[in-house]
C-alpha cells in the first residue's frame, strides 16, 4: 500500500517542485507593448508626493511625471473586450496584485468620480488620452506592515472599470512614494478604445 502511495505521490511532489503544475496568475504569456500616453494632470501647485486627503470626495494632486517609466519586465493587460488595457510590472518589490471588474455609476461608494473607503481616502484625478480617471487610495495596518490598496477607476458606458492594486509591505527598504510613483506609471500606460 505504501508503495502504490508513493508511486501516484512522488511523480506529482516533482512536478509541482520543479514548477510544471502551478496555478496560473493570470498574467499574459506574451505581452504586447504599448506606448505610454500623455497624462494631462489635473491638480492645484501641490508637492506631488503630498496628495490632500479627505473622506469626503475627490482631493487632487500632481502625477509625479516621469518617476517611473515601463521597461522590458512590464507586461500588458488588455480587457477581454478591449475597451481598455494598461501596463504592469510583474517583478520588484513595488509590484502590486490586482484584480479588475465593473461597478455602477450610482455606487454609494463612488464620490465625483472617484473610489471612497471607509476611513481616510487619497484621491487623484488624472487625464489620459482624453479620459478623466481617477486613483484613490488608502493605507492600513501597523507601522511597518502596512497594506496600501488603491481603486483606479476609469470611466465606461455603463459605469466605471474598477481595477483595485494592493500591495503590502514586505520590506524594510520598501518606499511608499517609489510605490505610489510606479501606479503613476501604470496609469500613464492607459489604452482605450
Amino acid at each position: 500500500m505504501k508503495r502504490l502511495f508513493l508511486a501516484l505521490v512522488a511523480p506529482v511532489v516533482m512536478l509541482v517542485g520543479a514548477g510544471c503544475l502551478g496555478g496560473d496568475d493570470g498574467a499574459p504569456t506574451t505581452p504586447k507593448v504599448t506606448t505610454p500616453a500623455a497624462v494631462k494632470s489635473e491638480s492645484t501647485e501641490k508637492p506631488a508626493a503630498q496628495p490632500t486627503t479627505s473622506n469626503d470626495g475627490a482631493s487632487e494632486a500632481s502625477v509625479p511625471a516621469g518617476s517611473i517609466t515601463p521597461d522590458g519586465s512590464w507586461v500588458t493587460y488588455t480587457a477581454r473586450d478591449g475597451r481598455y488595457g494598461f501596463q504592469y510590472p510583474v517583478k520588484g518589490k513595488y509590484a502590486p496584485a490586482w484584480g479588475a471588474g465593473m461597478i455602477a455609476k450610482n455606487d454609494p461608494q463612488l464620490a465625483d468620480g472617484c473610489w471612497q473607503f471607509e476611513g481616510k481616502t487619497t484621491s487623484r484625478k488624472a487625464t489620459v488620452q482624453g479620459v478623466e480617471t481617477c486613483l484613490s487610495s488608502m493605507v492600513s495596518g501597523a507601522a511597518g506592515a502596512e497594506t496600501y490598496t488603491h481603486v483606479w477607476l476609469i470611466p465606461s458606458a455603463t459605469g466605471f472599470e474598477k481595477v483595485t492594486f494592493t500591495k503590502k509591505r514586505a520590506y524594510a527598504d520598501f518606499e511608499p512614494e517609489t510605490y505610489e510613483a510606479t501606479l503613476d506609471a501604470v496609469v500613464k500606460t492607459l489604452t482605450t478604445k
